[in-house]
C-alpha cells in the first residue's frame, strides 16, 4: 500500500476525488491510500464465502467491495472484500450512487 499525503482530505473531497486512473483508493485519517490488486488466492477465498453464502442469505444482502466509513476523529473508510449487508442496509443502498455505508445510514 502507498499513500498519497498531503494536506488530508475530508469524506466529501475523498468522495470527489478522481485522479483519471482506475487505481482503488482507501481513505485512512485523511490520506489516501492505493489499494493493491487482490492476489489470486484472496479472490479464491473471497469466492468460495460468496458462493457458501448465497445458501444462507439472499443476494440482495450481499455486496462485494462495498465503501464503510469508519468513525473516528479523522475520516477512513475500509473497502472489504465482502460484507453481509442488514435488510436495512440493502434497503438503503438500492438506488444509491455510491456504494458507501456511512453513520447516516444508521440514523
Amino acid at each position: 500500500m502507498t499513500a498519497i499525503t498531503g494536506k488530508g482530505l475530508t469524506l466529501e473531497e475523498y468522495f470527489k476525488y478522481d485522479d483519471g486512473t482506475d487505481s482503488q483508493y482507501e481513505l485512512v485519517a485523511g490520506e489516501l491510500v492505493a489499494m493493491p490488486p487482490e492476489s489470486p488466492k484472496n479472490v479464491q477465498i473471497s469466492l468460495f464465502l460468496l458462493i457458501n453464502f448465497l445458501k444462507f442469505v439472499p443476494v440482495n444482502r450481499l455486496s462485494n467491495k462495498v465503501e464503510i466509513v469508519v468513525a473516528g476523529f479523522r475520516a477512513t473508510t475500509r473497502i472489504p472484500d465482502l460484507v453481509v449487508l442488514t435488510d436495512e442496509l440493502a434497503t438503503a443502498l438500492e438506488g444509491a450512487t455510491r456504494s458507501t455505508i456511512t453513520l447516516d445510514n444508521f440514523s
